[in-house]
């Protein structure tokens, strides 16, 4: 969706929300929808808004968004419901619900001391990536970050990190 406020486009913002249904009635024509990553946006550059399409944010600064995924409507719209069937499972009270939120609101705390393990053609292990590839092994750092890298890398890797744990 295109930034609309007030019934005008205003250059440089953004919304987004959390309820795709409503957006894919209003606007039937619009055959793609993106997934917005806001996790490095400040909150102070953002606010819920109320024009009776759900649950919207007006997004003042989405410099630090990203474009996690474009996605076809029909697939986004899936996606979106099978989210909210599994919030609906395990969100059922407002202890629930402020789990949930201190779940998904704490930052990620890196035990021990930070690698360089620059210029050894290691990548992050996503849940797209994890297993993908014969020639690749699995290994977590010494400050618990898990990577895969080439087999032919290991001395490499564990020259830089002794701790290295490599997956068997």
């Amino acid at each position: 969706m295109s930034s609309l406020g007030d019934a005008a486009m205003e250059k440089g913002k953004l919304m987004v929300t959390s309820h795709l249904e409503n957006w894919a009635e209003e606007y039937p024509e619009r055959k793609y929808a993106a997934l917005i990553d806001m996790s490095e946006v400040p909150h102070e550059k953002y606010r819920q808004i109320n024009r009776g399409f759900g649950n919207e944010f007006f997004v003042d600064d989405p410099s630090s968004a990203k474009v996690a995924k474009v996605l076809p409507i029909e697939d986004a719209l899936k996606k979106s419901s099978k989210f909210d069937e599994l919030l609906g499972k395990h969100i059922n009270s407002d202890a629930d619900l402020k789990k949930f939120y201190d779940q998904a609101t704490k930052k990620q705390k890196l035990s021990g001391p930070q690698i360089d393990l620059s210029g050894l053609r290691v990548r992050p292990v996503t849940k797209e990536s994890a297993g993908s590839g014969k020639n690749l092994l699995r290994f977590t750092a010494s400050d618990g970050r898990i990577y895969q890298v080439p087999k032919n890398n290991k001395a490499a890797v564990l020259e830089a990190d002794p701790g290295a744990k490599f997956d068997k």
